[in-house]
């Protein structure tokens, strides 16, 4: 019997919140009957269990399912940054008398790729938080509400090395370089040599992609005329997200056009 869970992930400040999707893939023919599992937070710094949530009743069948939010309470250990916890699955198959092909009815698993990191970062205005470290988020820009920048994104994206994309992701860069990167990027020779702006453009402003708050972002980014209001938008959008998903600095990220 194999049970896997992903997509872990806490997005409120200094509680972790477990948001898992199970995939149960049973061995052999095993007779009808249910699972318990349980999920415990262990952290790698104390050796113990941290919190415990359980689940009764799951039916043993090849199937895949989400968990609701869980709230696991505060670490202990949250203001230390790069805190690591872990997520650990005890899971037992209730049929009296069977034994699974494994050789037992119960079992702990630790999912790879589901780590916690506790941080204050000051980018993130010493918040205290955790998050999966092993998780890149995606930030989106969908064309409905960015009708100017989604495409100057797919274009950017098509133009450079897929920048930003699953493949090739972002990395959220120092906040004191994003003025200097802005600069590079939306130079006053760029601009001149990029032509003037749509006259029916409302206060044009010049984007730049790969952002100026990202690594990858000055002299080599793409620009283009952009309305202010969308370029706001689009500033609060990332700023925003970064908070949400606590990227700090060096953390990978997507971006979805």
């Amino acid at each position: 019997m194999n049970i896997r869970a992903h997509q872990f992930m806490s997005l409120d400040d200094g509680e972790i919140t477990l948001k898992a999707t199970v995939e149960i893939t049973p061995e052999g023919a095993p007779p009808p009957g249910k699972l318990s599992l349980t999920f415990r937070m262990q952290s790698a710094w104390e050796g113990e269990d941290f919190a415990v949530h359980s689940l009764s009743g799951v039916t043993l069948s090849k199937q895949t399912f989400d968990i609701a939010p869980q709230h696991f309470g505060t670490p202990r250990l949250a203001k230390a940054f790069d805190d690591k916890y872990s997520l650990a699955i005890d899971y037992f198959y209730n049929v009296p008398g069977y034994v699974p092909e494994d050789g037992t009815g119960a079992q702990t698993v630790t999912p790879a790729g589901l780590n916690v990191r506790c941080d204050d970062a000051p980018e993130l205005q010493r918040r205290v938080g955790c998050v999966n470290p092993d998780f890149t988020p995606t930030v989106s820009f969908p064309a409905s509400t960015f009708p100017t920048i989604s495409p100057h994104i797919r274009r950017s994206q098509a133009l450079l090395p897929l920048q930003g994309t699953k493949n090739n992701p972002l990395n959220r860069g120092r906040s004191a370089n994003i003025d200097t990167n802005r600069n590079a990027a939306c130079s006053t020779a760029k601009k001149r040599a990029m032509g003037p702006p749509p006259p029916s453009m409302v206060e044009p402003q010049c984007d730049e992609y790969p952002f100026a708050s990202s690594i990858q972002g000055g002299t080599g980014s793409q620009i283009a005329w952009v309305p202010g209001a969308e370029n706001s938008s689009q500033g609060r959008t990332i700023s925003r997200f970064f908070r949400e998903n606590r990227v700090v600095v060096g953390d990978k990220f997507i971006v979805e056009p």
